[in-house]
């Protein structure tokens, strides 16, 4: 059964939420054909529809005054033609909250995509 029709159903009622992707381009040739390492972050997509889910909640270490991690995994489903790599930095507007971090190995379904994203960081 074909359920592809029902990314645009997704799109258009249960995707409240925004992401964009961007990725770096690393190799580039000069004129001699010489390759040249270059680490230009480029915006692969910007502001895509989305929809947030937060399957782990934040559990920083209490015991830990000078350094207290926050460790976040968050899902983000979206249309499955949005072009999303394994390690491609995503930046993502939830309910006024901006998360960013790299995505995980993205899912791809025939209905949507489901990518897996881990955010670190200190409070």
């Amino acid at each position: 059964m074909n359920l592809a029709f029902l990314g645009n159903i997704y799109s258009t009622l249960m995707y409240n939420d925004t992401f964009s992707g961007y990725s770096f381009s690393t190799e580039e040739k000069d004129d001699d054909g010489a390759i040249i390492v270059n680490q230009n972050e480029t915006a692969i997509f910007t502001d895509e529809k989305c929809r947030v889910s937060f399957s782990q909640v934040d559990n920083p270490d209490s015991h830990t005054v000078s350094n207290n991690p926050i460790h976040h995994t968050i899902k983000i489903f979206c249309n499955p033609s949005i072009p999303v790599q394994k390690g491609m930095r995503l930046v993502v507007s939830h309910q006024g909250e901006t998360y960013e971090g790299y995505a995980n190995d993205p899912q791809r379904y025939e209905s949507h995509l489901e990518i897996e994203l881990v955010k670190k960081g200190a409070a």
